[in-house]
């Protein structure tokens, strides 16, 4: 004796297989993503570490050797971002200037230039040009609005640098 599944039965076996299927993939598609996610956790923790590092040291001996320029710089500072980004093997996607106008700082009153960089980038390269700007010797020069995105194994990053001069 044989057992024949009826059409109704036939079919909703294959679409439990087609659901199995489905769910394997999802769920298979799913870890995969965690995983990566987890990888780019750690590139951005050792990243923001970095970054840490290099801002914190900065600061002090910044603000204690450095006055503040009578002008805002040239664009030999922005020469220098863009060649420093480039040395550092980013690519460099885009490079806007702009004069924001004045702010207040403690309380004196400076002008403010902001660049804006845009950059494609990997976790080391993007720590490079940081350090590379960071030991360049502007010394009013603050990275600010830093937004990274994935793109596969790159990164899009686009950052502003505020650059102070004395007066407004």
């Amino acid at each position: 004796m044989s057992a024949r599944l009826t059409p109704v039965q036939t079919a909703l076996a294959i679409a439990a297989a087609i659901l199995l299927a489905t769910s394997v993939l999802l769920g298979a598609t799913y870890f995969e993503s965690l995983a990566q996610r987890d990888q780019v956790d750690g590139q951005l923790q050792s990243l923001e570490r970095a970054f840490a590092s290099l801002t914190a040291g900065s600061s002090q001996s910044q603000s204690a050797e450095a006055p503040f320029p009578a002008a805002p710089p040239g664009i030999d500072v922005a020469d220098a971002i863009v060649r420093a980004a480039r040395e550092t093997g980013n690519e460099v996607l885009g490079f806007q200037a702009s004069a924001v106008g004045s702010d207040q700082v403690g309380s004196g009153t400076y002008k403010v230039v902001k660049l804006t960089l845009r950059l494609r980038s990997g976790p080391t390269t993007l720590a490079r040009f940081f350090d590379r700007v960071e030991q360049s010797g502007i010394a009013t020069l603050v990275f600010d609005n830093i937004d990274v995105t994935a793109s596969g194994d790159r990164w899009d990053v686009s950052v502003d640098l505020l650059t102070y001069a004395r007066g407004a």
